[in-house]
């Protein structure tokens, strides 16, 4: 097991997974982001004051076309729909009415796909799309006439089905990742650079959710700690199992 591994599994709550998913996007501990990420750095890290842990992400790119001389030449052209993935917490600092109200504004904005994932066993989760939705598509071609004839191929997508998961997820504590949403936001369009970032910040702020999780910044009050959430989850379980036998 690599050090950074070891320090996932040392997390001890929410603000440790932020101050640890913080560090790797500046490029303090192993693991360097890929080159196209490097502009989307400042919204993704200050998404992290407002407790939404982002872990995967592609910026936009408008119709790029190639010609690659190797085995004869050929030609491609792809296209990226700018996309966000993060860990949004339902029990920690953040009122559980303003995450209710947060991920309503995601689903409801037109401009974006939303998918919002739930921490539970039957993967359940809500979506405003049907089915996939592309975010990156290319073609080929043997010339540059051709290439225009030619319809775009799927290279990545998003869908409900088998959403973007945290790739350290199943390395945090189970109740850290239980509690949490997974949610994943896409642009509708391949001609507009969107910044989702301030988007979801925007709509985060129009929610009631608040930067308490600056790491220059005093908190109100620690995170919830992994006791104290398992006590919350033990006594919620059992509130459900009272009320189906009323």
């Amino acid at each position: 097991m690599d050090a950074t591994s070891e320090q996932w599994l040392a997390l001890h709550n929410y603000q440790d997974a932020l101050n640890l998913n913080q560090a790797y996007i500046r490029g303090e501990i192993p693991g360097p982001l890929d080159a196209e990420t490097g502009d989307l750095v400042p919204g993704l890290l200050r998404l992290h004051e407002y407790g939404l842990l982002t872990h995967s992400s592609q910026p936009f790119k408008p119709v790029q076309r190639e010609h690659r001389n190797q085995n004869g030449g050929w030609w491609q052209e792809w296209r990226q729909r700018p996309y966000i993935t993060f860990l949004a917490p339902q029990q920690d600092r953040i009122p559980k009415t303003a995450v209710e109200k947060f991920t309503l504004l995601l689903l409801m904005h037109p401009a974006i796909v939303t998918i919002v994932a739930y921490g539970k066993a039957d993967r359940s989760y809500r979506t405003n799309i049907n089915g996939d939705h592309i975010v990156t598509a290319y073609k080929l071609a043997l010339s540059a006439e051709d290439l225009a004839k030619e319809d775009f191929k799927t290279e990545t997508s998003v869908a409900a089905e088998y959403y973007h998961v945290f790739e350290k997820r199943d390395e945090l504590h189970p109740v850290i990742r239980a509690q949490c949403l997974d949610i994943t936001v896409a642009s509708r369009s391949w001609d507009e650079d969107i910044d989702l970032a301030k988007l979801v910040e925007d709509l985060a702020i129009e929610a009631g959710i608040q930067r308490d999780y600056c790491e220059d910044l005093e908190p109100a009050g620690d995170s919830v700690s992994i006791e104290e959430q398992m006590a919350a989850a033990y006594n919620a379980l059992c509130d459900e199992s009272e009320t189906e036998h009323e």
